[in-house]
C-alpha cells in the first residue's frame, strides 16, 4: 500500500509529513529502529524541500518488499550531490541513514528519494 501526500510551502508541512508516516508505518512488519529511521528520512527531505524548494510539493511513500521508498519532489529541485553542501546537515543525515538516496527528474522540478529497510 502506498499514500502521497501534497504539502504546502511551511514549516507545518514538516509535522504533517512526520504524522503521515508515522500512520501510514503502523501496522506495518518492521522493527522499532526502522520507523525511526523512515521518520527521520521523512523529516529531513521535506524540511529540505520546504527550506530550499518551491511547490508543489509531494511526498510519496511506497512500500517495496523489504524498503520503504520515501520520495519528496517539488518544483523546483536541484540533484542530489555525492556531498552536500556542508550547510546542508539533513541531507547528509538522509545519506548516512539510507539504504539508497538520489534524485530523478520530474516534470515540473527534481524529486529527492531514498530507501530504507524495514528490518
Amino acid at each position: 500500500m502506498n499514500t502521497e501526500l501534497k504539502l504546502p510551502r511551511a514549516v507545518e508541512s514538516v509535522r504533517d509529513a512526520r504524522r503521515t508516516t508515522v500512520d501510514w508505518l503502523a501496522g506495518r512488519p518492521r522493527s522499532e529502529g526502522s520507523a525511526e529511521i523512515i521518520t527521520l528520512v521523512v523529516t529531513e527531505l521535506v524540511t529540505n524541500v520546504v527550506v530550499s524548494g518551491t511547490e508543489p510539493i509531494t511526498l510519496r511513500l511506497e512500500e517495496r518488499s523489504d524498503v520503504v521508498h520515501i520520495e519528496v519532489d517539488d518544483g523546483e529541485g536541484e540533484p542530489l550531490h555525492d556531498a552536500p553542501p556542508a550547510t546542508d546537515l539533513g541531507l547528509r543525515v538522509v545519506q548516512r541513514l539510507a539504504t539508497r538516496c538520489g534524485t530523478r527528474p520530474t516534470k515540473v522540478g527534481a524529486a529527492k528519494w531514498a530507501e530504507v529497510a524495514l528490518t
